[in-house]
C-alpha cells in the first residue's frame, strides 16, 4: 500500500497509447508506462502527423 501513482505520468501514458492505438502502432505496455519522457516523445513525435 506504499506504492505512490504519479497521475501525471499515467495520463501521459494513456494519451500515448490512444495515439499509438489510432496509429495502428504496437508498444511494449510496460517499458511505456515506466518511461514518462518516451510518452511525452510520442505524443509530441505522432501530434505533427495527425
Amino acid at each position: 500500500m506504499d506504492k505512490v501513482i504519479n497521475i501525471e505520468d499515467m495520463i501521459l501514458f494513456k494519451k500515448a497509447c490512444e495515439v499509438l492505438r489510432e496509429n495502428k502502432i504496437s508498444f511494449n505496455d510496460e517499458k511505456l508506462r515506466n518511461n514518462p519522457d518516451l510518452c511525452k516523445a510520442v505524443i509530441r513525435m505522432l501530434g505533427r502527423y495527425e
